[in-house]
């Protein structure tokens, strides 16, 4: 008894695992298609025609076949959730791999017997030849009840279910999936042993046993079957259900399906001509007639096709592209060529856009501005590009001509400012020369005489050095070009701190130099930057009381050339810092130290620093000092003229 119960546990357990595994089997499917599932499939015909008769024997007379008691339900089980899930296509496919690898197994053990009957044929089994013989002897009754019954179990349980489900919708599909598992598995047995056995004393002793054990594999796989076709088979991608298919649908599917796919490829085919006929149409008509050039070319090729704008634009027959590869590059602009030609490999990383000159073959010039898309293939790799060139040059020449009337009014507007600043400037000391001569004349004291006298030449001195200034400064403005040649820092200061020796000794001022060595030359106007750097060196010297000390420095930092001059003089107030390099503004305590200064001193060395591509800062703390720090290029990066 304690066996007959083991034996019962494993045959449940049995069928549990192999059930499972046909599920989960189609479970992969959407990603690892039916290959899996086929394969387990023909595995489990094989070892049905290998079975070596295993069985036990619960109950005098009861007989129950173990390979076919547990994987005869999995494959209808599997059958039946192909078809439901994936349809009737894929079903039959499963019923064909079904036959097809019974009719192998059996075809295979045949050409083993013929082997065997052979001389010199044996086997490393402990078994004669004769045994061999018998076993791979097949029965022509039994392989005929075999392939018939597998034929009719598989229609049974598919028809079955697809029947009940369109003759009783109402019916739970629990009870529908239950029905048809076990009428197929009762099908199964009945058919085989009658064709089998009828007539024999096997088929009273076998069939009982054979419709217990299948009946017990199936109520075994029956819960995992319905929770698996209504819980999780209808969230899958490829779900087609039942609803709407015939009863007989796994038989008369093909054809209506294959017709249906045929008819509607047929019209999706037509129609996507006819699509493709308008579109082509449409498209035809648009690049005829659109103003800008459009065209299409493989990467880093001539194009294929362009319309007539770009004929027209080029001023070239679309056969000149076509014929000569070189026919694009001989017409850009010798000015434009290189850079152009050097980007065409930019076409394809999309955002091509540039402008550029050509030139006709009537000599004549053209700007273009040309915006290229990258087409795509199905791996991403860009196989064509289609450009978009539009014709700009009336655009360009009025870019400039508005350019140049701003440019104008601003000349104007600078003007008017420049000559506003000049005129209130110019009163003040003329003004006071005007009073001075006035009072000349009216003094005989020949000493009061000589000192209005010198008032006089100090006014106009320094109304000599501010018309100068301002010369100096609409011409930085105005003028864009100016002498380059290669300046060495160090001894320009050199000669600055030399020339204003002389001013410092007097107001007893120290000037220290200290020089980087090994820097290189710059590119600039050395009148202008002599004029700049000894503005700034006068300043420091002039506002430094007796005693201070002027530094001069020089230093290397990326890339530029620092220039700094730093005295420990009156400083400037953190109001008036903001203010000091506009045009003839000057602090209130610099007026109280020279009131002579004209206040276009820092404006002129801010412009002379800017002409040559630098940068000027300053730092001031009030009776404490200021640090003028200027930075510059020494990159060939100024326009060379000469005037």
């Amino acid at each position: 008894m304690n066996a007959t119960l083991i034996n019962l546990a494993l045959l449940i357990m049995h069928s549990l695992l192999v059930g499972t595994l046909v599920l989960l089997l189609h479970a992969l499917t959407p990603r690892f298609g039916f290959a899996p599932l086929l394969m387990a499939t023909g595995v489990m015909v094989a070892l049905l025609q290998n079975q070596f008769g295993i069985y036990i024997e619960p109950l005098p007379q009861l007989v129950m076949f173990l390979p076919v008691s547990t994987l005869v339900p999995a494959i209808l089980a599997g059958l039946l959730v192909v078809y439901v899930v994936d349809g009737a296509p894929p079903a039959r496919m499963m019923f064909a791999c079904v036959l097809g690898s019974t009719l192998l197994v059996l075809l295979l053990l045949m050409l083993y017997r013929v082997h065997l009957s052979l001389p010199g044929a044996g086997s490393l089994r402990a078994a004669t030849v004769n045994e061999l013989l018998t076993y791979f002897d097949p029965d022509p009754r039994v392989t005929f009840a075999s392939v018939v019954a597998f034929m009719l179990d598989m229609i049974v349980i598919v028809v079955s279910y697809q029947g009940i489900k369109n003759l009783n919708r109402g019916t739970p599909d629990w009870l529908v999936i239950g029905l048809a598992l076990i009428l197929s598995l009762w099908t199964d047995a009945v058919a085989f042993r009658i064709l089998a056995d009828l007539g024999r004393v096997d088929f009273i002793r076998l069939l009982p046993g054979d419709v217990m054990v299948k009946t017990i594999s199936g109520l075994v796989l029956w819960p995992g079957l319905v929770w698996y076709l209504t819980r999780y088979a209808p969230s899958m991608p490829n779900y087609k259900g039942v609803a709407g298919r015939r009863m007989l649908d796994i038989f008369f599917d093909s054809t209506r399906q294959t017709r249906a796919a045929l008819d509607s490829a047929a019209r999706a085919l037509q129609t996507s001509e006819s699509e493709r006929q308008r579109e082509a149409s449409y498209f035809q008509q648009i690049a005829e007639t659109m103003e800008d050039a459009l065209w299409l070319a493989e990467p880093m090729q001539p194009p294929f096709y362009i319309n007539p704008a770009y004929e027209r634009i080029w001023g070239r027959d679309a056969s000149v592209f076509h014929a000569d590869k070189l026919a694009f590059a001989n017409s850009l602009h010798p000015d434009d060529r290189e850079h152009i030609l050097a980007g065409l490999h930019k076409q394809t990383e999309g955002n091509y856009d540039v402008e550029f000159r050509i030139i006709r073959p009537d000599d004549s010039i053209r700007w273009v501005r040309e915006r290229v898309t990258p087409i795509y293939d199905a791996s991403g790799r860009a196989y064509r590009v289609a450009g978009l060139t539009t014709d700009i040059t009336e655009q360009k020449y009025s870019e400039q001509a508005r350019l140049q009337l701003t440019l104008e009014r601003e000349k104007v507007k600078l003007l008017r400012e420049f000559v506003a600043e000049a005129t209130h400037d110019l009163k003040t000391p003329l003004t006071s020369i005007k009073l001075k001569i006035h009072q000349v004349g009216r003094v005989e004291d020949p000493q009061k005489r000589a000192r209005l006298l010198d008032e006089v030449e100090q006014q106009s001195s320094r109304m000599a050095k501010m018309i100068d200034d301002l010369l100096t400064l609409s011409r930085l403005e105005s003028v864009n070009e100016f002498t380059i040649s290669r300046i060495d820092v160090n001894t320009l200061l050199g000669d600055i701190c030399k020339h204003v020796d002389s001013l410092a000794s007097q107001r007893q001022i120290h000037v220290a130099q200290v020089y980087a060595r090994g820097l290189p030359q710059i590119l600039g106007d050395e009148d202008d930057l002599r004029r700049a750097l000894s503005n700034l060196v006068e300043n420091a010297i002039f506002y430094t009381p007796a005693g201070g000390s002027v530094t001069v420095r020089t230093t290397a930092s990326n890339g530029d050339i620092v220039v700094e001059i730093e005295d420990t003089g009156i400083g400037i107030a953190e109001d008036d810092v903001a203010h000091i390099f506009e045009r003839f503004y000057r602090a209130p305590n610099a007026r109280t130290t020279d009131p002579g200064g004209t206040g276009l001193g820092l404006a002129i060395v801010k412009k002379v620093v800017e002409q040559h591509h630098g940068q000027i800062r300053v730092s001031s703390t009030l009776h404490v000092g200021t640090r003028f720090s200027i930075a510059l290029p020494h990159s060939d990066n100024l326009q060379t003229s000469t005037h």
